[in-house]
């Protein structure tokens, strides 16, 4: 169940485009080229689903000054096997407007790499002003199930690239939560050639992750997993700014 977008959507200067599904069913998924959803002035773009959400290669959400928030399965409740918020597309504003990416993976807990939000090879998510650009946001929290549940993940390979998170002059944060009874159920995994991470002018980075298992209250790992890394970044990815602190903490 829920809403497939195949069109696209010109909003007139300053109105918001918002789409919600209702059922713990119900996915959000952007599946043609022809899905381009763009907004001018302050209008924002708000995407909210019971389930998942899949932003699919060739579709676009676009703004300005207005900000572009997408929320899925936030409440735990989306049923079946999943990620949660799920990008191979383009998500950007040119503006002031901020971009918040927030997903929780499913709860099939015989699966594996149900992860809570994902920027696929080719997927871009991206700040793009010159001056007072909008931050960007992404936390995730992997499903219930076995292995493979990164909170936040950007994966990639030698011949087809990676995901990008890229900014200006606006902030960036990757926020991730690994769950899972398994392995590699990482807090914030990016790997792969060509997943990059940037900020440039004077724009900061903070990554931070837990891996499967952590207890922040007792400050321990309570999981018989491997590699349950907090923060994982590996093979010829690339985190970096021009002018801005970069943080990482990771804990697992």
């Amino acid at each position: 169940g829920g809403y497939t977008i195949k069109f696209p959507v010109t909003m007139t200067a300053n109105k918001n485009f918002s789409v919600s599904t209702v059922s713990p069913n119900d996915a959000l998924d952007f599946w043609s080229s022809n899905a381009q959803i763009s907004t001018t002035g302050t209008g924002s773009i708000s995407l909210s689903a019971k389930r998942n959400i899949t932003v699919n290669t060739g579709t676009s959400l676009t703004t300005v000054n207005g900000g572009i928030s997408l929320q899925s399965n936030l409440l735990d409740q989306g049923i079946g096997n999943f990620n949660g918020l799920f990008v191979q597309g383009l998500i950007r504003t040119t503006g002031s407007g901020a971009i918040t990416l927030e997903g929780h993976g499913g709860n099939d807990a015989s699966a594996s790499n149900q992860r809570g939000v994902v920027i696929d090879i080719g997927g871009v998510v991206e700040s793009t002003s010159f001056s007072g650009g909008g931050s960007i946001t992404l936390e995730g929290t992997g499903g219930s199930g076995q292995s493979g549940n990164a909170g936040v993940e950007l994966p990639g390979t030698f011949y087809a690239g990676g995901g990008t998170v890229k900014s200006w002059t606006g902030d960036i944060r990757l926020t991730g939560y690994g769950r899972g009874s398994g392995d590699r159920n990482m807090g914030v995994s990016v790997y792969g050639r060509g997943s990059t991470v940037i900020a440039n002018s004077s724009a900061k980075i903070e990554i931070e992750g837990y891996g499967a298992g952590w207890d922040p209250a007792h400050s321990t790992l309570n999981d018989a997993g491997q590699e349950n890394h907090g923060v994982s970044i590996v093979a010829s990815t690339r985190v970096s700014s021009s002018g801005g602190t970069v943080t990482i903490r990771g804990y697992g």
